[in-house]
């Protein structure tokens, strides 16, 4: 399947999943009109008198012909209220979503002084991840 490969197809679907799986537990999501401090989706748990939101990040790999890949942060976004989400696509019917925290994202590799960055494989990635 050509599509799985297309890097702009996977976040769509990345958004898509990790929407579904929010609204599910009762959270509002939100599609902000411009990517502000990498900011795809925004979330919000309560919209009375006092709300609480999150600001997420999503992104959707495919190891389903290649090898290996990875996914990169920049350091100025994780912060607090800050969630990144990672769509993996193996095949057809073996997929997974995976969530990092601030304290997760800041224990990966930084690369150029201004991202972090996070490498797996397809034999390792479900163990790493």
């Amino acid at each position: 399947m050509k599509k799985t490969t297309d890097t702009s197809v996977l976040e769509k679907i990345a958004e898509d999943k990790i929407s579904f799986e929010l609204q599910k537990h009762d959270l509002l999501v939100a599609k902000p009109k411009s990517d502000h401090l990498g900011t795809d989706l925004l979330v919000f748990a309560e919209i009375a008198d006092s709300v609480k939101f999150c600001r997420i990040q999503s992104k959707g790999r495919s190891l389903e012909h290649s090898e290996r890949s990875h996914i990169e942060i920049n350091k100025d976004y994780a912060t607090n209220g800050f969630i990144c989400f990672l769509y993996l696509y193996f095949s057809y019917n073996s997929d997974g979503l995976y969530l990092f925290l601030p304290t997760d994202i800041k224990q990966w590799k930084i690369i150029q002084d201004k991202k972090y960055q996070l490498s797996f494989t397809r034999s390792n990635a479900r163990e790493k991840l």
